[in-house]
């Protein structure tokens, strides 16, 4: 149990014990609640960004120890990474959970954007490049939706991940998360605009990040 919440339970027994027994009345209650509860909420938040922190640690740790692979661009953080190695032309990508694996470019068969679990973009290399009667296909892309810029601050965003698909039937695909905002804002918010104030300028980054790393892909 973190030490923030175990902190929280014992203060509110002492402070009950002390309104039952006459020894505060009810707006000291309240007013000595407040203090706590906010206390705690500071208290969590930074337990939380400095567990993020050493997720973050090990796994960039995890991924300078992997054979045959020296990172020339990569994202990690608490919710899982994703790096390339141009040199030996591979990717390393890993989920919250599990392990990390690598696979050479040729095994990216295309990528998703997934905004709230919902597909905003997809652009996929299935088609591949062939040459049939002289004529070339290329990869297939496309666009759902579309924001203006304006409807874009002023949208709320849960989540945004970015889903990568490989030529592995064990492990056909990764979806790695670029923002959460129930654990970005200490589960103060289910979702965030980008024109918030406190953790907008946050959001952009991750949807800046997220665009990069698509295009890469």
């Amino acid at each position: 149990m973190k030490k923030s919440i175990l902190f929280g339970i014992i203060a509110g027994i002492a402070i009950i014990i002390l309104w039952a027994t006459g020894v505060i009345n009810l707006w000291g209650f309240i007013g000595i609640g407040f203090v706590i509860a906010l206390i705690i909420g500071i208290w969590y938040d930074n337990e939380k960004r400095k567990e993020r922190k050493k997720q973050t640690q090990n796994l960039e740790n995890k991924l300078t120890s992997l054979e045959n692979f020296t990172p020339s661009n990569k994202l990690v953080g608490p919710w899982g990474l994703i790096a390339i190695d141009d040199n030996n032309k591979k990717i390393a990508l890993k989920e919250k959970e599990g392990e990390i694996y690598t696979f050479p470019y040729s095994f990216v068969m295309g990528c998703e954007v997934l905004e709230d679990g919902e597909v905003t973009y997809r652009k996929s290399n299935s088609i591949g490049r062939a040459i049939v009667g002289g004529a070339i296909a290329g990869g297939a892309g496309a666009i759902i939706g579309g924001l203006s810029g304006k409807q874009k601050e002023n949208k709320s965003i849960k989540s945004i991940d970015l889903k990568v698909i490989v030529k592995d039937t064990n492990k056909p695909s990764f979806k790695i998360r670029f923002y959460d905002a129930y654990e970005q804002t200490g589960h103060s918010q289910e979702s965030v605009k980008i024109n918030d104030s406190a953790y907008g300028d946050e959001l952009k980054k991750s949807l800046d990040e997220l665009k990069e790393w698509k295009d890469i892909i």
